[in-house]
């Protein structure tokens, strides 16, 4: 058995690259096994040289020795897993990043043909209705340009929420925090729900995928308590410290289990724990049935340069 293994490992030296401290350990293996094969000669010739009981002395000495290095190197094993590991996550924030920045792209780039594409024409139809004479109109057809004139009306203001849902200008021009507050003022709240908004920013910037993602985030969180929570309190607090942002959401509504969510939640849950990952943060939750809603978020501050 000790000479199988000693085999596997011996087979194993070209997978670890030639690494040294496998080299050591799996020669200390095969001398293992070899002095097996001394005791087992002793056994079966007692009367055997004392030559070959020295050699076996200096068999194990020589393992000791080769055992002790090995492992005194194998530190470089782990150390290019730890580098490994360090470069996976890396890379899987990056790509998170590239997907999120090409997903904020293409919102932008909608929200922009939106805006200077159809906008236009809702503009110049609503400029038409309202030039065309109205004084020899019957009352059929005047109730119809009403009516027209309404529809018009009413489809420009939903496609400025589009837009500004799509890429809201606001986020990019004024910063996170005016974005929020506009949310806040813009969202139908039910009387009953009393929403608290406080922060340490004042009208300071950061870095524009960190202000996307809270955004997003923030956004997410206050419309599914609106859905689901039957909440009559929500509270954000946001503020920025010298080494990271944090971030809290809290209502107090009717919460869930989390792990009977329906895959819809768990999605969007899913994405959110994706966002704040791609920008090294850390996610914490709190919520259970009838017990209200928590999420501490923290995200480090990197150095500007």
């Amino acid at each position: 058995m000790q000479l199988g293994a000693a085999m596997l490992a011996l087979g194993l030296i070209k997978k670890s690259k030639y690494n040294i401290s496998w080299i050591l350990l799996s020669t200390a293996f095969f001398l293992m096994a070899i002095r097996r094969i001394f005791e087992i000669t002793v056994v079966f010739n007692p009367n055997i040289d004392p030559d070959y009981a020295l050699i076996n002395v200096w068999i194990s000495v020589f393992i000791s020795v080769l055992i002790f290095v090995g492992t005194f190197y194998i530190r470089q094993i782990f150390d290019l897993h730890y580098e490994v590991e360090r470069l996976r996550e890396q890379n899987e924030a990056k790509i998170l990043t590239a997907v999120l920045k090409a997903e904020e792209n293409e919102r932008s780039k909608i929200a922009k043909d939106l805006h200077d594409g159809l906008a236009p024409l809702l503009s110049t139809a609503k400029i038409y209705t309202t030039a065309m004479e109205r004084y020899d109109m019957s009352k059929n057809n005047l109730q119809l340009l009403e009516k027209m004139e309404y529809l018009i009306n009413n489809s420009v203001e939903t496609l400025k929420e589009i837009s500004n849902h799509l890429s809201p200008h606001i986020l990019v021009n004024f910063g996170l925090e005016t974005a929020l507050r506009k949310f806040i003022q813009n969202t139908s709240f039910p009387s009953e729900i009393k929403v608290i908004f406080e922060t340490n920013l004042e009208k300071r910037r950061l870095k524009s995928n960190i202000e996307v993602i809270l955004y997003r985030v923030a956004c997410e969180l206050i419309t599914n308590s609106l859905k689901h929570s039957n909440c009559n309190k929500i509270d954000i607090n946001l503020f920025l410290q010298e080494e990271e942002i944090l971030f809290f959401y809290s209502d107090n509504g009717i919460g869930f289990d989390k792990d009977k969510l329906s895959e819809k939640a768990g999605m969007g849950l899913s994405n959110i724990y994706s966002r704040i990952k791609s920008v090294n943060g850390i996610v914490e939750l709190k919520t259970g049935k009838k017990s209200g809603f928590f999420m501490k978020i923290k995200i480090p501050v990197e150095d500007e340069n």
